[in-house]
């Protein structure tokens, strides 16, 4: 089980085009095809893909 969780359940997820090595913000992009396969759902201050 691969879980990748914020703190903004009021956006939805979306991949992040190109980026700086360090700069963060690769998570989505590393699981976006298990994403788009099973979905995300928010659960109290979190949001999970």
């Amino acid at each position: 089980m691969l879980d990748v969780a914020d703190e903004d359940p009021g956006t939805s997820p979306e991949v992040v085009g190109p980026r700086a090595p360090g700069a963060g913000g690769l998570g989505l992009r590393i699981v976006s095809e298990l994403a788009k396969a099973v979905g995300w759902y928010t659960e109290g201050t979190r949001k999970h893909v």
